[in-house]
């Protein structure tokens, strides 16, 4: 079983990390939307429901901070405070200072990748969880956590 340093994540990094994991897992949709939306502009007719709806899709991208506040804020709650992560055979859980903690199964988890300084835990119901590289210093790459935690 491998168990990590305590750490603790700010509001404004959790949210930052996400969204910028919101962005790489998505890109070619938030290219696809926003081309839509200057096609409708330049090309649709002076149908004023086109036009608004052009509009509505090239802004789409730009709310991508408020979701991804909103995405993060109930793992603020636990990862807000110190929390320790432990990793082992099929299950991955974090343990928060205050007795509350998440559980999550392999089944559970969709991907790993890395976001910033941080690795990224991305459930089926795209639920986010972060653990600091700097948390997990005997890790060097997603590969060694897929296999510490048997995926």
């Amino acid at each position: 079983m491998i168990e990590s340093e305590p750490f603790a994540l700010s509001r404004t990094q959790l949210a930052y990390a996400a969204g910028w994991l919101y962005v790489r897992l998505f890109w070619p949709i938030l290219l696809a939307v926003p081309s839509f939306g200057v096609a409708l502009l330049v090309f649709g007719s002076k149908d004023p429901v086109l036009r608004y709806f052009g509009l509505v899709c090239f802004l789409w991208p730009f709310s991508i901070p408020a979701r991804a506040v909103m995405n993060t804020t109930k793992t603020i709650r636990l990862l807000g405070h110190e929390t320790r992560v432990q990793i082992g055979e099929g299950e991955l859980r974090f343990l928060g200072e205050s007795g509350k903690g998440l559980k999550l199964s392999k089944k559970s988890i969709w991907r790993f990748t890395t976001s910033l300084n941080f690795y990224a835990l991305v459930t089926r119901k795209f639920q986010i969880a972060f653990v600091p590289k700097s948390a997990l210093p005997t890790i060097e790459n997603t590969a060694q956590l897929e296999q510490a935690l048997g995926v």
